[in-house]
């Protein structure tokens, strides 16, 4: 299947309490300026995300002028970044912020023509793999994708700081 189901649950410390207690933010993303609205307020900033191989999100800024760190639990995921200023081939944002995006193809499409281009966006490309147990800091306004290598389990957490406003 050319785009497979890929499960974000933003309410998975309610609906799991026993997996809400093993929840902690890692160290260096306490701060957390969001949270002077109340979890009633706050716009979603967390989700576990479950998806088989070959699932993933297409290329998109996260909104809100955050900042988001992903933690892979089980599996390999592909990331590609680009920074701010760099649009991404085969992207068209929308909205005045990029958090909305039309991407003319699925992901898996994305890979095979755009991939291997060689042009002035994909020398300034970053790209790495995360493994079960490794953490991705993802900059605030940076473009991103990413694509499942494997059946991966993750949590992800969206974060406002002094330094990212």
């Amino acid at each position: 299947e050319e785009r497979p189901l890929y499960l974000f649950e933003k309410n998975f410390s309610t609906k799991c309490p026993d997996m809400a207690k093993e929840y902690s933010i890692p160290p260096h993303f306490n701060e957390d300026l969001m949270k002077v609205l109340g979890e009633d307020k706050r716009p979603d900033y967390r989700w576990l995300i479950i998806g088989p191989e070959r699932s993933g999100s297409s290329f998109h800024v996260d909104p809100n002028y955050n900042f988001a760190w992903n933690a892979t639990i089980q599996g390999r995921k592909k990331w590609i970044l680009y920074p701010p200023h760099i649009m991404p081939p085969g992207v068209m944002p929308q909205g005045t912020d990029g958090a909305q995006q039309q991407q003319e193809i699925s992901l898996l499409q994305w890979f095979v023509k755009y991939y291997h281009d060689e042009d002035e966006s994909s020398s300034k490309r970053l790209e790495c793999v995360t493994e079960a147990g490794e953490l991705m800091y993802v900059p605030r306004g940076w473009w991103h994708c990413v694509l499942n290598l494997e059946p991966c389990v993750a949590l992800t957490h969206n974060v406002v700081t002094q330094r990212n406003l």
